[in-house]
């Protein structure tokens, strides 16, 4: 179905949807399933109709977090978010996963949902990965969009360090000292004007991830 451009000069806006009925519809109306993939099985979700529309998360994230913003796009998009892999009841060894099986893992989910040409959304380091899909298969992706993301970040010596010693960590995010003080300390800031239930799932999200999980390459 081809999208129809705005006019020139016009952005539509719509009413904000409280973050507890935006996630009360996606329980009820969301479809959930699992795909098998080369090195996981793949958690996803699918919620409306229309245009496909793929979201990727970033790393510190999870599919759910796309939940606010879907809920204004599910009378025009069928929205498709998927888990990266964390280990965790999916099968995944994450030593064996590099980036560039990332991106191959998009384009299969697109073939398992049987979507040929898809827009697509990326966010933080989800942005990478689409990217690099964009470079392999132009032609599947009618448009994208990139939040918060970046090209290539080199990372320093110590960052290296600290990532190879994180995939023998044991634990989740939530379980590192000062973890919630320090997410209130970066991000609160961010979300002082909109409502607490909105801070309140970007941290469950990233809180209940393994902490290895941050350390993929």
């Amino acid at each position: 179905m081809p999208l129809s451009p705005a006019p020139v000069g016009v952005i539509e806006s719509r009413p904000p949807i409280p973050c507890h009925e935006a996630m009360q519809r996606w329980h009820k109306e969301a479809h959930h399933g699992e795909i098998d993939l080369q090195q996981y099985r793949c958690r996803y979700f699918e919620w409306g109709r229309g245009q496909p529309l793929i979201f990727v998360h970033g790393l510190a994230d999870r599919p759910t977090s796309f939940v606010p913003l879907m809920a204004h796009l599910t009378d025009q998009f069928r929205c498709i978010a998927y888990e990266l892999p964390t280990g965790e009841g999916d099968g995944a060894r994450l030593d064996r996963i590099r980036h560039d099986d990332l991106a191959a893992d998009l384009i299969e989910i697109l073939n398992a949902r049987r979507v040929t040409q898809a827009c697509v959304y990326g966010a933080s380091f989800g942005g990478t990965i689409v990217l690099s899909a964009l470079h392999r298969e132009p032609g599947r992706f009618l448009r994208a969009v990139l939040q918060s993301s970046f090209a290539r970040r080199p990372l320093a010596f110590m960052e290296r360090l600290l990532a190879h010693l994180a995939r023998r960590w044991p634990g989740h995010l939530r379980d590192l000292p000062f973890w919630s003080a320090q997410q209130k300390r970066i991000d609160g800031p961010a979300f002082a004007d909109v409502e607490p239930d909105l801070f309140a799932l970007k941290t469950s999200n990233a809180a209940s991830l393994p902490i290895d999980r941050k350390s993929v390459v």
